[in-house]
């Protein structure tokens, strides 16, 4: 049992890596502004998909262990986590083919934010304060991320929401 908390533990880490590493290979790109942009941003887009599917074992181990100590993480929480990761990977995948806009997969990111803020202040007694505190950053900073395509469609322009998605 041990060893499969320790798997997804592994996964949660990979997944903050390629997370890290994604991100600063979209800063680099926007910065550098190299000829083959977009092909560059979709390498973005696939590390976010993979980091987010490796997210996964680690939603449903954190659900078992608190079910262990003591049921704090319902069901509708679990399926809340697990919903938001899987649309997050159904938005970046149906940015390839065009349907929708390349932003729009930071809203359910968002909403996995405040679920993973949400989280690590319900298991209190599960883990060591610095790691709840940590997951609380990482969650508000997936928040701050999801609120740009909302702002941007009320404050700016709604062309974040047409389907199919409007490239210039």
């Amino acid at each position: 049992m041990k060893s499969s908390y320790r798997n997804s533990g592994n996964s949660a880490i990979a997944s903050g890596v390629i997370g890290f590493l994604a991100f600063g290979f979209l800063i680099t790109v926007l910065i550098m502004h190299p000829d083959n942009f977009i092909l560059m941003i979709r390498f973005h887009d696939g590390g976010v998909i993979f980091q987010f599917l490796l997210m996964i074992p680690f939603v449903f181990a954190l659900h078992k262990l608190s079910q262990k100590c003591s049921p704090n993480m319902n069901k509708t929480t679990l399926v809340t986590g697990i919903t938001m990761i899987c649309l997050v990977i159904l938005f970046l995948l149906l940015i390839f083919p065009k349907i929708v806009a390349d932003t729009l997969y930071m809203c359910p990111q968002g909403i996995f934010g405040v679920w993973l803020i949400g989280v690590n202040r319900q298991l209190s007694g599960l883990f060591p304060s610095g790691l709840r505190w940590f997951g609380m950053i990482v969650g508000s900073g997936l928040v701050l991320v999801g609120i740009f395509p909302v702002g941007y469609s009320i404050f700016v322009d709604t062309i974040l929401l047409r389907i199919p998605a409007r490239i210039n």
